[in-house]
């Protein structure tokens, strides 16, 4: 991975990181198939890039992994592809994770998974298919 760019993240109103989830993880759908049941009650995270320009964005809902789990589901993480390979999503990432210590859980793309795997999240469930998205799995990050 080459140095990773000088990134600041930050909490910010969903209407700040919809244009880039639609553009990654809803490309050629509507801006507003980029807006989830519960945004209003879910907190959200922008990557900017020194220019101010969001590079990357990422949510987290608060639905229980059944009672023993997080109580924190990471949602819509998502990376401009002109900043992938860069350290943008390690480094937002790690700040949503330090945001929330007690742990968090994700459906994760399988073609993220080795993302989430080298950064030390661990396959929780076998894949299926989310229709419309594509196949996922079931992943979860405990500090350790």
């Amino acid at each position: 991975m080459a140095n990773p760019v000088a990134i600041r993240v930050r909490r910010a109103e969903c209407e700040r990181l919809l244009p880039l989830r639609a553009e990654v993880l809803r490309p050629g759908r509507p801006l507003e198939a980029a807006r989830w049941p519960g945004d209003d009650e879910a907190e959200h995270y922008v990557a900017e890039a020194p220019d101010g320009s969001i590079v990357g964005v990422a949510s987290v809902f608060f639905t229980a992994l059944g009672a023993d789990g997080p109580p924190g589901q990471l949602r819509g993480m998502a990376v401009a592809p002109s900043h992938r390979g860069h350290g943008v999503g390690l480094t937002l990432l790690r700040a949503v994770e330090a945001a929330h210590p007690e742990g968090l859980w994700c459906n994760a793309r399988v073609s993220a998974l080795g993302f989430y795997v080298g950064a030390g999240w661990t396959v929780i469930s076998e894949e299926f298919d989310i229709p419309g998205v594509g196949p996922h799995v079931k992943m979860r990050w405990s500090p350790s």
